[in-house]
């Protein structure tokens, strides 16, 4: 009997085994296909390829808006996927094993035959409702709380701050409200948008409509004059309209002319009771049904305007660095996130990197990057407005999948450069004296490539400065630094020598350039250093102002003035040894910085600049040193 039992459940077990064979080969022919569902909000069609799919296979997510109307963003509401972007309106997923659900959101066209182009901000804008103005949240709590039990909602909404128009009458003015921690600040009106490169190209290229609101402050600067002595046309400066948020909290600026549009609603800011003890889940109702009211969207379009909980941006911005031949970062750039008069500021560290917590951002929000911080300024020809780039909408799919945010085009690589070198003049240790502008200096990227002058340093009675830099020498970044930073050593022994007008004017035009060219040549090749270049030979210069191999005692012109004097008291690069006899017999290296620096501060002409050389170096060495320029300054 035992022995039957043994038997029969060895038969129950090898059947059992026949069966779960047969089985699992039949699951592996017939594998489970979960489903993606795909529903359109608003005016288009979406699709899903495949609209059913094993786990692990891609699904290929499509949009086609209909006319008039444009994609805005996919958002998942089951299953747990991750989305990849595509350059166009397509994402793609790795399907999980459950079913999935998503939604794709479409919109009205932005109004591109209403757009008017704002001169001073440089950017096309067109028409587009602040939904946190207060009378608007208002609106959508009587829209939330119609029918239900909840109350009149509007009664505890109040004004966090009041949106502004600033006036400024002076560049410092205009400063002064920039740099106000707890205000921020747009240049072109809360109920408009900025577009993009790619929009306004699309714009009718017979519109020639421009935004006409205007600062009647208009800023004249009548003698400024340049490091070659020319006295320019007298400059005037249109300021521009400050667009402000202002917390109700804070003193009105009433030293300065403003305006008050309205009131203003930001629920990051409120304290109210009333309303958060209905929960952060209603806030984002209420704020999503004000951003719907606002910016027209269908009532199903629900998901165009929710905030981006959870979600993290990180990454870098950089340039390309044609010597090293390697992604150099660009630090401290500032990134803007703005729906009307909601607007969310962060700035790259040190080393370019970014790192985004998104939760307070509406996806509808535009975002900007930025080129100003408090010790510099970078704007275009004409304006004192920072320059920045309309990147799009929060939503824009290659800003959310990149974990790199190159600075890509031209215009930018060429404004990046520049960048890069302010920030390293203002913020890394070198032996040059980091002076600042009570204001910050102002440098402006002149798009010009075909100039006669690579920068220029200017200056004025009154004590106003800025750099311009041309659009030379794009691809080489080590050129382009140079040329900021020989005016920047303008800039340095304008406020040696006192940083007045009638000091620098007055110093010898040699001294003026070959302080600069040190400073150019230095900042350059220190920089390089640390990146851990190293020369192909001795007398190479990455700066292009060492000026060694341009400069001879008979060298005439403008030309002249651009010497190696300071830069061959320092270097160890004898250039007569290299070229020939010709060249400056420099046999002197290694004097400390501190002694040019008491020449710019004390010097101008060539007879003090000598007498100060002489304290520190014996008098044979020196004055075979001095030769070649004793013998320029006889030819003048």
């Amino acid at each position: 009997m035992t022995t039957m039992r043994c038997f029969l459940f060895a038969v129950a077990v090898a059947v059992c085994a026949v069966m779960a064979s047969s089985c699992a080969k039949e699951c592996e022919n017939n594998p489970r296909l979960y489903t993606v569902t795909v529903t359109a909000e608003g005016n288009g069609i979406c699709t899903a390829d495949p609209a059913e799919a094993e786990a692990g296979m891609t699904v290929t997510l499509t949009a086609t808006p209909d006319e008039g109307h444009a994609f805005n963003m996919w958002t998942v509401i089951g299953g747990d996927v991750e989305l990849i972007y595509g350059e166009d309106d397509s994402a793609t997923f790795t399907m999980p094993a459950e079913d999935v659900a998503i939604t794709a959101a479409f919109i009205a066209e932005k109004p591109l035959s209403e757009a008017l182009y704002h001169e001073l901000a440089g950017v096309w804008i067109v028409p587009q409702n602040d939904p946190y103005a207060l009378e608007n949240f208002r609106a959508a709590a009587r829209n939330l709380s119609s029918g239900t039990e909840r109350g009149d909602l509007e009664d505890v909404l109040y004004a966090t701050h009041y949106a502004l128009r600033i006036f400024p009458k002076n560049e410092a003015e205009q400063w002064k409200i920039e740099l106000m921690p707890d205000v921020r600040v747009l240049y072109i009106p809360f109920n408009y948008v900025g577009l993009t490169e790619r929009e306004a190209q699309a714009i009718d290229p017979a519109n020639k409509g421009r935004f006409t609101d205007s600062n009647p402050n208009v800023v004249f600067y009548d003698d400024m004059r340049n490091v070659e002595g020319e006295v320019g046309d007298a400059v005037s400066l249109a300021m521009p309209i400050l667009y402000a948020v202002w917390p109700v909290g804070k003193p009105l600026p009433s030293d300065m002319d403003y305006e008050i549009e309205y009131e203003v609603f930001l629920p990051s800011s409120s304290s109210s009771v009333g309303i958060w003890s209905r929960g952060g889940e209603w806030m984002r109702e209420l704020e999503q049904e004000a951003i719907r009211l606002a910016l027209g969207y269908p009532a199903t379009v629900r998901t165009a305007s929710a905030t981006m909980t959870g979600a993290t941006l990180t990454g870098e911005f950089w340039v390309w660095d044609a010597v090293k031949a390697i992604k150099v970062p660009v630090p401290r750039i500032k990134m803007r996130f703005y729906l009307g008069s909601n607007i969310v500021e962060t700035e790259a560290d040190a080393d370019g990197a970014f790192s985004v917590a998104t939760a307070a951002i509406p996806a509808a929000a535009s975002w900007d990057i930025m080129f100003y911080n408090p010790k510099w300024k970078l704007t275009r020809e004409g304006s004192t407005v920072p320059k920045y780039f309309i990147q799009g909408t929060v939503y824009q799919k290659a800003f959310w999948s990149s974990t790199n945010s190159h600075i890509s085009t031209t215009i930018q690589a060429f404004d990046a450069t520049l960048i890069k070198a302010l920030d390293y003049f203002y913020y890394k240790p070198h032996q040059i004296q980091k002076w600042e502008d009570t204001n910050g200096i102002r440098v402006i990227a002149n798009n010009d490539a075909n100039a006669s002058y690579k920068g220029m340093f200017s200056y004025n009675s009154m004590g106003a400065c800025y750099i311009t830099i041309y659009r030379h020498d794009i691809s080489d970044t080590n050129i382009l630094s140079g040329s900021l930073f020989h005016e920047l050593g303008h800039f340095v022994h304008y406020k040696e020598c006192g940083g007045t007008y009638a000091t620098f004017s007055k110093i010898d035009r040699l001294l003026q350039e070959s302080f600069a060219n040190y400073v150019g040549w230095y900042m350059v090749e220190k920089y390089y250093t640390e990146l851990g270049y190293v020369k192909i030979n001795p007398g190479e210069d990455l700066s292009g102002q060492a000026a060694q191999t341009s400069w001879r005692s008979t060298t005439s012109g403008d030309r002249g003035y651009y010497s190696p004097l300071f830069v061959d008291l320092v270097d160890n690069f004898n250039q007569a040894t290299y070229f020939g006899s010709s060249y400056n017999n420099d046999e002197l290296k290694g004097l400390h910085y501190s002694i040019i620096r008491e020449i710019a501060e004390k010097s101008a002409d060539w007879a003090s600049c000598k007498s100060i050389l002489g304290k520190h170096i014996p008098a044979v060495e020196l004055e075979a040193f001095l030769a070649p320029y004793e013998a320029w300054y006889a030819k003048r």
